[in-house]
C-alpha cells in the first residue's frame, strides 16, 4: 500500500483536522457531507455493493453528551444505513433498530483510532488498546449513499438531530472494500502499511476535497495535526503545571494522591513557564521557576526521580552555577542527602532553594485519573444523585483563567479558577456560574460548594421536581469510596470500622450506627405482635436449698426486627447501635418471683451485624434496612429466683427451677414466638455440687409477653458418697466393732459405741442445720435414723451382755483351786489328790455350783452376743443395699 500523503510518518506537515461544533455549541447545521454515489468519488461506476467492508478514522472528543454520531451513512430508501457513534461509556454501531455496543470508558480531548470491519456474517468494533469485539450481524454495504460527519441523518443528509450531534475532532477516514483483521487495523493507526496490505478503496486525504462542509453557524474549522508514532496512546504524555504552592514533602503527596508522577519532559517545561509567567514567581529567585521532579544526588553526582529510580539526563545548570563550580552546587554541609531540582523560565536547573514552590506533574491517559462532582439533591421523599465527570487539563492562552489547569468535563461542563482562589462550575461556551468555591488548591475533596444557579433544578429539569442542592463534592474517588480529607479513597465497607483509614481519622466521625426514621416513636414496639426470638446462655447457677431459691448469672440474648430504623456502617461481626439524639426502644426485661432485684453485671447492648451487602449512599456510607438486619440487646443478669424444691430424696434428689421473665414494655400477648426454632437455651457446663440435667425454654402461648427458662439439677454422688455416706459406713463399723470384743471389757465396748453414736447424732444435726424444715422424712433422715437406731442397739446389746467379777473371791486365801478362774475339771483332780478334811467338802461343793451357774450365765450372754452382732450385720447390710439400690433406680 502507498503512504497517504500528510499521513505517514510526522515527516510532512501532517492530516487535515477537523473540528466539528467547537467550543461546545451543538446545532442541526454543522456537518461534513460525502456522496459517494457521485462519479468524481469512485469514478464512472459507483453502484456496487460489498459484504466486506473496512471503515476506520480518528477522534478526539471535547465533550460528550448523549450519544453522539461520529460517521453516518444513508441511501435513498434507508436512513442511518450505518450510524457509528460515541458516548463517554463507549462506542456504538447502529443498523437501522439494530443497536452493538462496545463498552469501554472514553476521555475528552485524547485522540483514538477505530475501525468497522464488515463480514457476510458479522461485524467487528475495534479501537487501539481496547482491542476487538465481534457480533453475529448480516449486513451489506452500498457505496451510493451519503456519509455524514458529526451528525446522524434521519432521512437522506437531512432530519437531524442535536442531541446527537458529536463536538470534537475528526481525522484519518479510511474505507476498504475488505475486511481487515486486528494487526491490519493496528498496523493502519500507526502508519505502518505491509506490502502485502489491501489497497483501500479511498484515504482520508483523496476524501477531503470532495467533503462539503456545511458550517452555517462558524462551528466547523480545520488544521492539520501528526498521529502516528509519538501520538499512540501508551506514549503519549500530558504535562500539566501546578500553580498552587506547596512545600516539597506535600508535592510529593499530593502526585502520588492524583495517580501523577514527576514530569521529566524538560523541554516542554520552559515553553510552559514562559506561557505561564505570572503563576509561579519565585521570592528567592528572580523569575519563574517549578520542580522538574528530579532529586540530585550530590555525592554520586546522580539524578533520579521521586521513587528513587535513576534516570540519565544531561543538566542545564545555571550560570552562577558554572562560574563558582561544583562546591557552589552541593555545599559540604549539604552533600549527605539529595537536592530538589528546578527548572526556571529561562530553561536553567538551580537547587533546592527551601521555599513553596510549583511543580509539574504528567500522566498517561490510559492512567489518566476522572474527578466527579458528586451533586446531591433532596426532594421531599428521596435523594438524588448526578455526576458529572472531569479530567484535569492544562490551560491554553485562549482560555481566560487564574491558574495553569483546569477540570474538563467529559459532558458540556467545565471546572475553572476564576481570581482569588475562586473555582466554578460552568456550562460549555457560557460563562454563567453553576457552583463555586474557594480552595488554594484543586478544589477536590470536602469542601463547601455556593449554588450560584440553581444547580438542581437545572440538572433534573425533566422530572419537574423542585430540589435543593445538600452536598457537593468533587472527587476522584468512585461512589463506593468515601473520599478523605487528603483525597485518598477509603472503601465505604471500611468506614466507621474503628480504625482510622484516612491519616486524621475522618473517616472515624459522625459513625452513628441507627438512625431513626422520622415516624419513630422510642416508647412504641415496632410491631404488633412483634416477632421475637430470645437465646439464654445461663453462665453459672447455684442452688440455694435454705432460701428454696436458685442463683443464676445468665446472659439474654434477645433479637427482634425494626424497619423503623436505618443502620449504617454495619460490619461482618455485631457492633453496638448508637443514635445521635433519638433513644431506641428495648425491651425493658424483669423477672419475677425474685427474692431481690435482678441486677445487671454490665450495661445492656444493642447490637446489629451485617446480613446483606447494603445500598449505596454515593461516597458515604453503605445503609442498611431494619427489616432483614435483626437488632439484638444483649443483657448481663444475676437472679436470685424462689423455686419449689421437693428434698424428700435428699441427697439423691432432681430439682427443678423455673425462671420467670416478662417483657414490661410490650402489651401482653404483644410478642410473636415462633418456636421451636425462635429460642434456645444453653446450660451452664461446671457446677461443684450439682449436674445441670437440662435447660429448657417454656412459652404460656405463642403470643406470650413473658417466658421461662426451666432448670433441672440432679445431685452429683460422689459429693455426698465422700462426705456423708462413707464416713457414716465407718462410723458403723466402729460400732458394731464394739460387739466383737471381749465381755469382760465392757468399759471398751461402752465407751465405743456411745461414743459412735454422739457423733452421728452431731452429723445429723449438722446436716439438718444445712436443710430447710420439712414437714415429712428426707432420704438423708432415714439414713441417720437408722445409723442412730443401729448404734442405739449395739448399746442395749452391750448392756444386755456386761458380766461383772467377784472381786472378794478372787482376793480370798485359799487353794488355788478356789479360785474362780481355775476350771472345774482341775479343782475336782485337786480335791481328789489332796486328803482334805470332811468338815470342808459341804462348803466347797456349794461354792463349786456357784461357779458352774456363772460359767453357764457367761455362755448365754455370749450366745446373745453373737446372735445380736449377726441379726444386727445382717439387717444393716440389708438396709444399707435396700437405701443405695432405691436411691440409684430414682436417679
Amino acid at each position: 500500500m502507498e503512504l497517504i500523503d500528510g499521513y505517514d510518518d510526522g515527516t510532512t506537515e501532517g492530516s487535515v483536522v477537523y473540528i466539528v461544533a467547537r467550543d461546545g455549541i451543538r446545532d442541526n447545521h454543522t456537518r461534513l457531507v460525502l456522496r459517494l454515489g457521485e462519479e468524481e468519488v469512485f469514478g464512472p461506476n459507483p453502484s456496487f455493493n460489498t459484504s466486506y467492508f473496512t471503515l476506520c478514522l480518528w477522534f478526539k472528543a471535547i465533550t460528550f453528551y448523549d450519544k453522539n454520531s461520529l460517521v453516518s451513512y444513508a441511501i435513498d430508501d434507508k436512513e442511518n444505513l450505518l450510524n457509528y457513534m460515541v458516548a463517554s461509556t463507549g462506542l456504538a454501531l447502529r443498523h437501522g433498530t439494530n443497536e452493538l455496543f462496545f463498552n469501554v470508558l472514553l476521555l475528552p480531548l485524547v485522540w483514538y483510532p477505530v475501525c468497522v470491519s464488515g463480514q457476510p456474517d458479522s461485524i467487528t468494533i475495534w479501537m487501539s488498546e481496547h482491542g476487538q469485539q465481534h457480533y453475529d450481524f448480516n449486513f451489506q454495504l452500498p457505496f451510493t449513499g451519503v456519509m455524514v460527519l458529526g451528525q446522524d441523518q434521519d432521512m437522506v443528509d437531512g432530519g437531524y438531530n442535536s442531541g446527537q450531534a458529536y463536538t470534537g475532532h475528526i481525522t484519518g477516514l479510511t474505507l476498504w472494500n475488505a475486511a481487515l483483521v486486528g494487526d491490519q487495523m493496528i498496523a493502519w493507526s500507526q502508519c505502518h502499511f505491509s506490502p502485502g496490505m489491501v489497497m483501500p478503496l479511498m484515504v482520508w486525504d483523496d476524501m477531503v476535497p470532495f467533503l462539503k462542509p456545511h458550517n452555517e453557524t462558524g462551528g466547523l474549522m480545520l488544521y492539520r495535526e501528526h498521529l502516528c508514532g509519538t501520538r499512540n496512546i501508551t506514549s503519549y504524555k500530558k504535562l500539566l503545571l501546578f500553580s498552587h504552592r506547596l512545600p516539597l514533602n506535600a508535592t510529593r503527596k499530593f502526585l502520588a494522591t492524583f495517580m501523577l508522577k514527576a514530569a521529566t519532559q524538560v523541554e516542554k517545561m520552559r515553553t510552559i513557564l514562559e506561557n505561564n509567567n505570572n503563576l509561579c514567581h519565585s521570592r528567592s529567585y528572580s523569575g519563574n521557576l517549578a520542580f522538574m521532579g528530579l532529586l540530585y544526588n550530590c555525592s554520586m553526582k546522580e539524578f533520579s526521580d521521586l521513587n528513587g529510580i535513576h534516570i540519565s539526563v544531561t543538566p542545564f545548570w545555571h550560570p552562577v552555577y558554572q562560574g563558582y563550580g561544583y562546591s557552589y552546587i552541593c555545599p559540604f554541609y549539604q552533600r549527605d542527602r539529595l537536592q530538589s531540582v528546578f527548572i526556571t523560565n529561562t530553561g536553567h536547573w538551580i537547587l533546592d532553594l527551601g521555599n513553596k514552590i510549583c511543580t509539574f506533574g504528567e500522566y498517561i491517559p490510559e492512567t489518566q485519573p476522572v474527578f466527579h462532582l458528586r451533586v446531591k439533591c433532596l426532594d421531599e421523599d428521596q435523594i438524588l444523585y448526578t455526576y458529572l465527570d472531569f479530567v484535569l487539563e492544562a490551560v491554553t492562552r485562549s482560555q481566560p483563567g487564574g491558574g495553569s489547569v483546569y477540570f474538563h468535563g467529559v459532558g458540556p461542563y467545565t471546572i475553572t479558577l476564576d481570581h482569588n482562589d475562586t473555582w466554578c462550575l460552568k456550562r460549555w461556551g457560557t460563562q454563567d456560574k453553576l457552583l463555586c468555591t474557594v480552595s488554594r488548591s484543586l478544589p477536590v475533596g470536602p469542601l463547601t460548594w455556593k449554588d450560584e444557579n440553581d444547580i438542581c433544578t437545572q440538572l433534573h429539569i425533566e422530572s419537574g421536581l423542585q430540589l435543593a442542592p445538600t452536598g457537593v463534592m468533587l472527587t476522584k474517588c468512585s461512589p463506593d469510596h468515601f473520599t478523605c480529607r487528603d483525597n485518598q479513597c477509603v472503601p465505604l465497607d471500611k468506614v466507621c470500622n474503628s480504625e482510622n483509614d484516612c491519616f486524621d481519622g475522618a473517616d472515624e466521625i459522625d459513625c452513628f450506627t441507627a438512625h431513626p426514621l422520622a415516624t419513630y416513636i422510642s416508647t412504641s414496639p415496632p410491631q404488633i405482635p412483634l416477632p421475637f426470638q430470645v437465646d439464654v446462655n445461663i453462665r453459672t447457677a447455684d442452688v440455694d436449698l435454705m432460701n428454696a431459691a436458685v442463683k443464676a448469672n445468665l446472659r439474654l440474648t434477645i433479637s427482634w426486627e425494626d424497619a423503623r430504623i436505618e443502620m449504617r456502617h454495619l460490619q461482618n461481626v455485631a457492633k453496638r447501635l448508637t443514635s445521635y439524639n433519638t433513644t431506641l426502644w428495648s425491651p425493658n426485661v424483669q423477672t419475677f418471683n425474685s427474692l431481690e432485684f435482678a441486677t445487671t453485671a454490665s450495661p445492656p447492648m444493642i447490637l446489629a451485624k451485617r446480613l446483606s451487602p447494603g445500598k449505596r449512599v454515593d461516597g458515604e456510607y453503605l445503609s442498611f434496612p431494619g427489616h432483614g438486619h435483626p437488632v439484638v440487646l444483649i443483657i448481663d443478669l444475676h437472679t436470685h429466683t424462689y423455686c419449689r424444691y421437693d428434698l424428700l430424696k435428699y441427697p439423691d434428689d432432681i430439682q427443678t427451677c423455673n425462671i420467670t421473665f416478662q417483657i414490661l414494655n410490650v402489651r401482653k400477648e404483644g410478642l410473636k414466638w415462633e418456636l421451636p426454632s425462635s429460642s434456645e437455651v444453653k446450660c451452664p457446663e461446671f457446677h461443684e455440687e450439682f449436674w445441670v440435667k437440662d435447660c429448657r425454654f417454656l412459652l404460656p402461648s405463642n403470643f406470650s409477653s413473658s417466658f421461662f427458662v426451666q432448670l433441672t439439677f440432679r445431685r452429683k454422688n460422689a459429693y455426698h458418697i465422700w462426705a456423708t455416706y462413707l464416713p457414716c459406713i465407718l462410723l458403723l463399723g466402729i460400732g458394731y466393732g464394739t460387739l466383737l470384743l471381749p465381755l469382760d471389757n465392757f468399759n471398751e465396748r461402752g465407751t465405743m459405741s456411745l461414743t459412735t453414736l454422739l457423733v452421728f447424732i452431731s452429723l445429723y444435726a449438722q446436716t439438718t442445720a444445712s436443710l430447710p424444715r420439712t414437714a415429712y422424712l428426707k432420704r438423708i433422715d432415714l439414713w441417720y435414723v437408722f445409723c442412730i437406731a443401729f448404734l442405739t442397739l449395739v448399746i442395749l446389746t452391750n448392756l444386755a451382755t456386761s458380766t461383772t467379777t467377784n472381786k472378794k473371791a478372787t482376793t480370798t486365801e485359799g487353794p488355788y483351786w478356789w479360785h474362780p478362774n481355775v476350771s472345774v475339771e482341775q479343782r475336782n483332780e485337786a480335791w481328789s489328790s489332796k486328803n482334805l478334811p470332811n468338815s470342808n467338802t459341804q462348803q466347797q461343793q456349794q461354792h463349786q455350783q456357784q461357779q458352774c451357774h456363772e460359767e453357764a450365765g457367761v455362755k448365754r450372754k455370749e450366745l446373745v452376743l453373737r446372735t445380736a452382732s449377726v441379726v444386727l450385720g445382717v439387717s444393716s447390710l440389708i438396709f444399707i443395699i435396700v437405701y443405695f439400690t432405691g436411691a440409684y433406680i430414682t436417679m
